[in-house]
C-alpha cells in the first residue's frame, strides 16, 4: 500500500513546474490598476438608515407586545 500514490500526489509529481512559473510571471505583468471608489451619497445613506431604524423599532415593538403564552389544547381520550 505504501507504493500507491494518491491521485493528488501523482498529479503534483507529473505537473510541469516551468509552466506554472511562466503563468505567474505573466500574471504579474498584467496586474490590474485599482481605482479608489467614489464617495457614497451621504443623504441617501441617512434616508436609508432612518428607514431601517424605523423598521427595527417596529419589529422590537412587535416583539415586546407579543403574547407571553401560547394556547394549548389537550385532547383527552374518553
Amino acid at each position: 500500500m505504501a507504493d500507491v500514490a494518491t491521485p493528488s500526489a501523482a498529479t503534483m509529481a507529473t505537473t510541469d513546474t516551468t509552466a506554472s512559473t511562466a503563468s505567474t510571471a505573466s500574471a504579474s505583468k498584467t496586474k490590474q490598476q485599482f481605482v479608489k471608489p467614489e464617495k457614497p451619497d451621504e443623504e441617501q445613506y441617512k434616508t436609508e438608515l432612518a428607514g431601517a431604524e424605523k423598521e427595527h423599532a417596529a419589529s422590537q415593538e412587535r416583539l415586546v407586545r407579543a403574547p407571553t403564552f401560547l394556547p394549548i389544547t389537550c385532547l383527552s381520550s374518553p
